[in-house]
Formats: structure tokens, sequence, C-alpha cells
């Protein structure tokens, strides 16, 4: 599709103020996306949004990205100064 005919639509995430950062392309054909309120958002090309929330208290995902085994991971920062590697596997569709 030239650039020309590109349509870009906007879709509010549920959670105010939740920052979104990174994104990548799923296996699944959704986004999923980081934000900085600790959770992981997942939005449908019909723009459908689902938030997850991580569960390691106080942390701040930093980017996402498909790996290997079809499952999106998560660097995100756990406490001060640590790091750690999340990984979420896709629901089922």
């Amino acid at each position: 599709m030239p650039a020309s005919a590109s349509q870009i639509t906007e879709t509010a995430i549920p959670t105010a103020n939740s920052d979104p950062a990174g994104i990548t392309t799923g296996p699944d054909g959704a986004l999923w996306f980081t934000e900085l309120g600790g959770r992981i958002g997942r939005i449908t090309t019909a723009g459908t949004v689902t938030e997850f929330a991580i569960p390691t208290a106080g942390s701040q995902p930093l980017g996402i990205t498909l790996g290997l085994m079809g499952r999106c991971g998560s660097p995100k920062a756990t406490a001060p100064g640590a790091t750690r590697s999340g990984g979420s596997q896709p629901p089922a569709r």
C-alpha cells in the first residue's frame, strides 16, 4: 500500500495515564505493548484492548518483543537497579 493510502486509527487505552511504550506484533496478529503502570496491553486489529497485570509488584516494563518460541517478552525494572526478563504466552485465539 502506498504511503498516501495509509490510514492511522487511534484507540483509547482503558487505564488513564498508563504511558504506553514499546510495541510489537504478536504471533496472534495483535499488537502487544507495555504500560508503565505494570501492565502489558494487547490490541486487536478490530481495536479491542485487553490489559494484563504483571505479577511483580512495582514493575515498570520497558519494552516488548516477540521471542523465538512465539511468546511476547518484556524486560522490566523490578526494583531500583535491577532488571528481569519476563515472558507471556499469548492467549489462544
